[in-house]
This record gives structure tokens, C-alpha cells and sequence, in this order.
């Protein structure tokens, strides 16, 4: 079964003896596009902490009722290992790939146009340099 990342923030990280807190970000590896991390937020207020999950810990995401069961207790998942910052686990983003990161939370039909208009930008540039650079019309 697969689960957008967009849909997947937010369900609750259950644990055996009960809910714990929220799925606050995925960290993913970019050489085989695995989940490497989920973040999960613990606790409340002031006592809430960012966690780390390994995909190995999670049971199987219950879509209906939103919540990523774990195999570990509540004091488990509490003594998994704090996110200080997102350096810890963070991978260097291809600067090509920040467009679509923005380009993908627009509403509506935009981004396949979008989309539609860089490929056509491509074609164009790329007709250009072979009529211009790699052809000898002269």
C-alpha cells in the first residue's frame, strides 16, 4: 500500500500501551528512496520532544483511523533518539528539486502546466542549440 508524504504527516505514532504523539517529517534515503527516519513529535508542550522512528519499528500504517502503530512501548519510543536538529539526519537537495518541492503544494491543475511549460522550455532550448550549434548550415 502507498501513503503520499503529505498524507502521511500528521498520524499519530501509536504505541502498545497507547497514542504517543505525531508523525512531524520523513526523512528519506536518496540513493535507494526508502524512508530512512520518520520524525515524530512526543509529549506536550513544553515536555514535547522530536524523535527518531526507524521504518523497522513500524507495525503498518492503519489509513483510516490515521496512525502508524509501532511494536515498542510508550517508554520505548520516549527513549528513542532526539532529533537536535535537522542537520542530524538531513541530505544535501539538489537545488533542480527545489522547484518541484514548491511547485508540487499548488492547488488545482497548475503544476502539470507548469510542468507542461518546462518541458517545452527544454524542447525549445535544446531545437535551438542544434539548429544554432550542431549543425553547419553554412
Amino acid at each position: 500500500m502507498h501513503i503520499s508524504y503529505t498524507n502521511l504527516l500528521g498520524y499519530r505514532i501509536g504505541a502498545i500501551d497507547g497514542m504517543v504523539g505525531r508523525v512531524r517529517d520523513i526523512y528519506v534515503d536518496e540513493a535507494s528512496w526508502t524512508i530512512r527516519y520518520l520524525v515524530a513529535d512526543t509529549g506536550e508542550g513544553k515536555l514535547m520532544k522530536r524523535v527518531l522512528l526507524a521504518p523497522a519499528v513500524v507495525a503498518s500504517v492503519v489509513r483510516g483511523r490515521q496512525v502508524v502503530p509501532t511494536h515498542l512501548t510508550m517508554q520505548q519510543l520516549a527513549d528513542c533518539p532526539i532529533l537536535t536538529s535537522s542537520l542530524d539526519v538531513e541530505f544535501p537537495l539538489p537545488s533542480r528539486w527545489a522547484a518541484m518541492l514548491v511547485v508540487r503544494r499548488i492547488p488545482g491543475n497548475m503544476p502539470t502546466l507548469v510542468l507542461i511549460g518546462l518541458a517545452l522550455l527544454a524542447s525549445f532550448r535544446y531545437g535551438w542549440w542544434r539548429v544554432t550549434q550542431s549543425m553547419d548550415l553554412e
